[in-house]
Parts: C-alpha cells; sequence; structure tokens
C-alpha cells in the first residue's frame, strides 16, 4: 500500500491518500472513495475473520451509538483483507503530547465515554482486551472537542474464552491477574481504563514496563501486593512471588536488600493530591475512582456500570454527597461531656498535621497524671482549714504554669518565717496574760482573737513544737 495508489471492491474504488499507521496487525489508510467523494479509513489487517465478525456482531446491536467506532463493510482485494471504518481525527496519545497535562474537566467525559463502551462491551459479554491510549481516538479535536471513540477490536474476544495464562494487549496496560496467571474476564478492560486515566492526569504511564517482571515490580511498588487469595490463584506467581516463612507471600525483589527501586511518577496514588492541591472535591472523587479501578482483585474492581455513577462523573451525585456533608457531619458530632479524644479528633479533622501527632503521648501521659490527683482529691475529703498545698493547686489550675513551679522553693520558706513570727506573738501573748486585766489595755484584734479562742497556755508550747516539726 502507497499514497497515490487505489483499492477496489465490489461496491467502490478507493483513492489512497496517506497511510496513518501501522503495526503488527495491519496498517491503516486514509482514503476517498471515488463515487461520493466520502473520506473513509481501510484498515488491511492478515486475519480476514476474527475482527471482521466482531465489527458486525457490534455494529448491529449498536455499538455506533455507545461510543465505539463505526464500523462499515469488509472486502478482499488481492488477498488483502480490508476493514472499512468512518475517519477519525487523532489518538489519545498523540493529542496529550500537543496538550500536556490535562485538567479533570476534560478527564471527565473521556472516562465517561469509554465506560459507556465497555458497559456496552460488557452487556454483550465481550473483552476488547487492548485498550491503551493509542486505541482512543478523538473524533474532531476542533470542532467536537472531547468526544471519543473506541477502535480497534483486533484482541477482542469472548468473556468465556479469555482463559489465564495467555498474555495478550499492551504490557503497560495489563492488569495483575494476567501477569500472574490468575483468571481473568471483563476487569481486564477496567484496569486498562485506569492506568489511562492516572496517564491523563499525570501525563506519563503509570506502570512503564518492558517485560512482565518488571510491570509486577512496579504495580507492588506503588499499590502494594495482591491479596493471598489472587496470589494462591496464579499459575506464574512463584516466578515474581515467594513465601520465605512459608505462608506469607512477599514479592522477590524484596529478598535483595541492595536492590534499588525502578522510577514511578507517584510512589501512591495519594500522591496525585499534591498534583494538583487546588483540585478539592472534584481531585478527591478522581483519585477514588482511579483506586477503585486499580484494585489488585479483580473480583472486587468497580464494575463499567458503576463507574457511570460515581460521583466523579455523575454531576447530580456529586452535588448531593457535598450537601450531605454538612449534615453528616452535624450528626457525628458528640455531647461535651462524652468527647473523643482530643488525639483523634485531631486525626480525624487535620490527617496530615505532623505536630499534633508529636504532641499526644505527652498530653496522655499528663491526662493520666491528673485522673490520678483528682482521684486521690476525691477519696480524702480534707477539712477546707487544712488546704491543699499551694504548688499542688497551681499544677492543676495552670498544668504548663512554669512560672508557678520555680516559686514553690521560695513560698515553702516564706511559709517558714510565718511559723517563726507566730512563735514570738505566741510568746508575747503569754507575758500580757500574766498582767492584770484593766479596761484600758486592749490588744490587737489578731491575738485577742487568739487568746479567747485558744486553748490553755500548757498546751500552745506543744503546738508551737508540732507547728515546727511539721514545717
Amino acid at each position: 500500500m502507497k499514497a497515490g495508489g487505489s483499492i477496489s471492491s465490489p461496491f467502490a474504488s478507493y483513492q489512497l491518500q496517506k497511510i496513518l499507521g501501522s503495526g503488527c496487525f495491519g496498517t491503516v489508510a486514509l482514503c476517498t472513495k471515488d463515487n461520493t467523494d466520502q473520506k473513509v479509513a481501510l484498515k488491511v489487517v492478515k486475519d480476514p475473520g476474527r475482527e471482521a465478525n466482531f465489527l458486525s456482531f457490534l455494529s448491529k446491536s449498536g455499538s455506533a451509538s455507545h461510543n465505539i467506532v463505526q464500523w462499515f463493510q469488509s472486502f478482499d482485494f488481492n488477498g488483502h483483507f480490508c476493514l472499512e471504518f468512518e475517519v477519525l481525527d487523532m489518538g489519545l496519545d498523540d493529542f496529550l503530547e500537543k496538550s500536556s497535562l490535562l485538567p479533570l474537566q476534560h478527564i471527565r467525559p473521556i472516562i465517561t465515554q469509554m465506560a459507556d463502551a465497555l458497559t456496552f462491551l460488557k452487556s454483550l459479554k465481550i473483552v476488547h482486551g487492548d485498550l491503551k491510549m493509542e486505541n482512543i481516538m478523538l473524533v474532531d479535536h476542533v470542532r467536537k472537542p472531547l468526544q471519543v471513540k473506541l477502535i480497534d477490536f483486533g484482541l477482542a474476544r469472548p468473556a468465556h474464552l479469555v482463559t489465564r495464562g495467555t498474555c495478550f494487549g499492551a504490557l503497560c496496560y495489563s492488569a495483575p491477574e494476567m501477569a500472574i496467571g490468575a483468571p481473568m474476564h471483563h476487569a481486564l478492560d477496567m484496569w486498562a481504563l485506569g492506568c489511562i486515566a492516572a496517564e491523563l492526569f499525570l501525563g506519563q504511564v503509570l506502570f512503564n514496563a518492558k517485560k512482565t517482571a518488571d510491570l509486577v515490580e512496579v504495580i507492588v511498588q506503588i499499590l502494594g501486593l495482591p491479596p493471598r487469595e489472587v496470589l494462591d490463584s496464579g499459575l506464574l506467581t512463584k516466578k515474581y512471588f515467594c513465601r520465605p516463612d512459608g505462608q506469607n507471600w512477599v514479592h522477590k525483589s524484596s529478598c535483595v536488600p541492595w536492590r534499588m527501586k525502578r522510577p514511578v511518577p507517584v510512589e501512591t496514588l495519594d500522591e496525585m493530591y499534591t498534583r494538583n492541591p487546588n483540585g478539592g472535591e472534584d481531585l478527591y472523587f478522581f483519585v477514588d475512582l482511579v483506586k477503585r479501578m486499580l484494585d489488585l482483585d479483580a473480583g472486587s474492581r468497580i464494575d463499567p456500570k458503576e463507574v457511570m455513577t460515581h460521583p466523579f462523573l455523575n454531576a447530580s451525585l456529586r452535588a448531593h454527597v457535598e450537601s450531605q456533608k454538612p449534615h453528616l457531619e452535624s450528626q457525628s458530632s458528640v455531647s461535651p461531656c462524652l468527647s473523643k479524644p482530643r488525639g483523634q479528633k485531631r486525626k480525624r479533622e487535620d490527617d496530615d498535621d505532623e505536630e499534633d501527632v508529636t504532641k499526644r503521648p505527652e498530653k496522655r501521659y499528663r491526662r493520666t497524671d491528673q485522673a490520678s490527683v483528682t482521684s486521690l482529691e476525691s477519696q480524702s475529703s480534707v477539712s477546707p482549714c487544712l488546704s491543699k498545698p499551694r504548688g499542688q493547686k497551681r499544677k492543676r489550675e495552670d498544668d504548663d504554669d512554669e512560672e508557678d513551679v520555680t516559686k514553690r522553693p521560695e513560698k515553702r520558706y516564706r511559709r517558714t518565717d510565718q511559723a517563726s513570727v507566730t512563735s514570738l506573738e505566741s510568746k508575747h501573748t503569754q507575758l500580757l496574760s500574766s498582767l492584770p486585766e484593766t479596761p484600758e489595755v486592749s490588744l490587737p484584734r489578731g491575738l485577742k482573737r487568739k487568746r479567747e479562742n485558744g486553748k490553755e497556755g500548757e498546751e500552745r508550747p506543744d503546738k508551737r513544737y508540732r507547728r515546727a516539726d511539721l514545717v
């Protein structure tokens, strides 16, 4: 096939304008029909029946209304099998190179249309098997921006014929169950769509690998180990994982302490939050959707129909979730008497606040000491006249007041001086009591009250010495 040549069929003749692309499965050329001047895309393939049968079945089932490329007819030409399609604009990979990073409002319609296509394929029990950036094409990026269609059904197959242990499709978009030889089904396509969503946001391939061993290592590095039941079901699990203790699976790279980690666009999917700090709720819903698309367990991976109702794609549901947020927060409020521990509350409100995390142990121990002091005080019901040491009282009221702690020794010595003054006053009172009482002589009020309300004179020396001992 060369530009300027011609191809004829029983229905029309085609003039080749240019080659649009070629691969191991065939070549695609832009052609013009002689009788109508209509531009079409002709795909010349080696396998005459596989893709044509799927396209015919999809077309009769209404694929044109589900974001799948429109197929017109098939014919033979000089021993070559040709498929006639509508002309599309450019692949998503080329569009991303020109547009750099895509904002979330541009990623949303692309994911929505592909989720609709996968929902349609699943209803027909068909697995595409080769979902990647090149096989998602824009219809017209100028007149119909962000309208895309799914192409290339050369590797499509019925879901019941997808057998484990076989590998097909682009490696970077291959699911972990395919790599380890675990059971596979339509969830393969959902994993690939999750990889595409992350790539549109990050601007680079999420799981970049040239061989299966590298792919498994990068997946484990970003997402962690697959569930044990998934690894147990894999025919090739022991090729990439081992059981040092005889029970728990670990990746073989973890058994080599000197091995360096592979460069990855993000260490975890949560790191995507840092790429757009102002993303708000929209970014939160997007990352949540990507996580569910890239579930390591194919059985719990999100379904295409569920993707259509996810808050990131469903505007009404997204608005409903945001409107319910204040209501849910008010329901979670607790009584002031039954407040949650401050550490837990801070962790929920400010999950990334490292300062509060480091302060929790100190506050916890202080709270424990305070509880002990309060318990002892309640058990030892003392008289109001015998007040507690002022230092302890200050510690309970102002727990962090270092100034009171430094003043305690000074107060203790002041209390000792006060005892000496009291002793001198007592001696003075004894001398005055030995004199005859006269109405003209009046004592200071404090001394008179002490004499009237005090005990007998012979007990005063004992009290004085006892008070001195206590001090």
